[in-house]
């Protein structure tokens, strides 16, 4: 399949800048999956003065991370139909005895590298709690959120009077070594928190039946965007909150589809506030890399 024959908006103001800068724009990004991820809250038992904790399982039981295997065609992002394979890259299932992961099946997930004519590269993390929570009955709602350790405004593409406000020596997160071209390279990672955008999708365990019946996880109408940042391409600005809420329902669930991909908008927006900086297409020549750094909460 020829993904650069999906349409897509934004695409012209890239593909000139990939043109005058003679290169392509691509991005890395390395997902490692830890225990520092996952976070969930126990129940207390608030009749006792002493806010006993009780001895009983939260909500998370286990969640698995799933590659995009293939997607049709469409004209819009929000209409594409992705198909994820069923067979798990990665697994992380929470021991609420020990209060610990018990098993963390090939914990470095990676998502797929980026570049102007190869947008699509979700990721599904499938959550899977440990029993349906029933609203009507349990009067209790689930909610997931993202929190970074970024200041708020610290998105690495802001501007001020039309210049970048961060230097790319700033906001990194840490410094590596990655293979490229058969060659060695020193590299700096930063948030991948600047350049995601998520979806959520909830199933009671009916509809996850429907849902796992056929042979791939098959998702569209992708168009309830959540981000750590905020584009406005009419006014060009740009902003950036450290704390996301992926999703609060007051719904039966038991399975909640978490799809992680690249915000191109944000991507775009870096890219051009660091046209012509040197750090950028002669010290990096014209990679950026980053790494996961946020935590996730399920409650």
């Amino acid at each position: 399949m020829n993904k650069s024959n999906i349409k897509r908006s934004g695409n012209r103001n890239l593909k000139i800048i990939a043109a005058t800068s003679m290169t392509i724009f691509s991005l890395a990004s390395v997902f490692v999956a830890t225990i520092a991820w996952f976070t969930s809250v126990r129940n207390y038992d608030q009749s006792s003065t002493n806010f006993e904790v009780k001895s009983v399982s939260g909500v998370l039981n286990k969640i698995t991370f799933h590659k995009l295997e293939k997607f049709d065609q469409a004209n819009s992002y929000s209409d594409i139909k992705f198909y994820f394979n069923k067979t798990a890259v990665g697994t992380l299932t929470y021991d609420w005895n020990t209060n610990s992961f018990k098993s963390q099946d090939n914990t470095n997930v990676e998502l797929d590298y980026y570049n102007y004519l190869d947008h699509e590269c979700p990721l599904l993390m499938l959550i899977e709690l440990y029993e349906e929570i029933n609203y009507e009955n349990d009067k209790k709602t689930v909610s997931i959120t993202l929190n970074t350790d970024l200041d708020d405004q610290k998105f690495m593409g802001t501007r001020e009077n039309n210049v970048p406000k961060y230097d790319l020596s700033k906001n990194i997160i840490k410094s590596g070594t990655v293979t490229r071209d058969s060659e060695e390279f020193e590299v700096n990672y930063y948030g991948l928190s600047n350049v995601t955008k998520f979806f959520t999708i909830q199933f009671d365990e009916d509809s996850y039946e429907t849902f796992n019946e056929n042979d791939y996880f098959e998702v569209t109408h992708l168009d309830e965007q959540k981000s750590f940042v905020t584009i406005n391409n009419s006014s060009d600005t740009s902003s950036f909150s450290n704390t996301v809420n992926l999703l609060t329902t007051n719904q039966n669930v038991k399975y909640i589809a978490v799809i992680i991909d690249y915000y191109p908008d944000a991507i775009e927006y870096i890219y051009s506030t660091y046209l012509g900086d040197s750090t950028l297409e002669d010290t990096y020549d014209n990679y950026l890399y980053f790494v996961c750094d946020w935590s996730m909460e399920v409650r």
